[in-house]
């Protein structure tokens, strides 16, 4: 009895001390590979954990959009990340430092330092970060009971050289058009278009994992489902 308590207890700590690594890495990265042939490579991550799975995203140098990464995962106190870049696939190891940088290698071949890009409104890894995490990805946007009937916008929500953005296809037409507002306001998320020649403003607050409700312009209903 005494060895099974010692194992289950040596298993609940090795899976508290991952979901301690998890915890620690998620939000934005700015990761550095020093001393590569190249030189020294700043490369942009963020981590998030959507339905108890761990994500990773990053971009290219030079790159405007985020591309996901192939793995992440935790292995002992080590937070470990394989992508493929400029045709390479890799993988970076990173353990934890202090609070807000942590230091490791890639390939275990080149250093690298990783220092946390924190968001001035949000903090580090608060509610506005989580709310941002939340919303990316594409939704159907219904607004009912308008004049016209309930109409449905196509959205998507992406970060694009660290910056939230969105982008909708009105009706009758095949072709993405960027938003001019996207933000977050405390428990919600703020969205501005022009649509058949309408300035709109919508807001939206999570309802659950794949459902989101507001207001068009505080006078008609609104309710989005996540596309999978």
């Amino acid at each position: 009895m005494l060895v099974a308590f010692a194992l289950m207890m040596g298993s609940q700590a090795n899976a508290q001390s991952t979901a301690e690594v998890e915890s620690y890495f998620l939000g934005k990265w700015n990761v550095t590979v020093k001393g590569t042939p190249n030189g020294d490579i700043t490369i942009p991550f963020r981590f998030v954990k959507n339905d108890g799975k761990l994500k990773g995203y990053f971009m290219e140098p030079e790159a405007k959009d985020e591309k996901a990464t192939d793995t992440v995962y935790v292995e002992g106190t080590e937070f470990k990340v394989g992508f493929n870049i400029a045709g390479y696939d890799v993988v970076v190891g990173m353990t934890k430092k202090d609070d807000d940088n942590a230091t490791g290698s890639l390939m275990g071949m080149f250093d690298v330092t990783a220092v946390r890009v924190k968001d001035a409104a949000a903090g580090t890894n608060g509610g506005g970060a989580s709310l941002q995490d939340y919303f990316l990805g594409k939704w159907d946007v219904t607004a009912k009971g308008i004049p016209n009937g309930d109409v449905t916008l196509p959205s998507r929500f992406a970060v694009v050289n660290g910056a939230l953005m969105g982008y909708f296809i009105e009706p009758g037409s095949s072709e993405e058009k960027p938003m001019s507002t996207v933000k977050i306001e405390g428990e919600k998320l703020v969205i501005g278009f022009t649509v058949m020649s309408y300035d709109i403003t919508i807001w939206l607050a999570k309802k659950d994992n794949d459902t989101a409700a507001g207001s068009l312009m505080d006078m008609f209903e609104v309710v989005a489902v996540r596309k999978k």
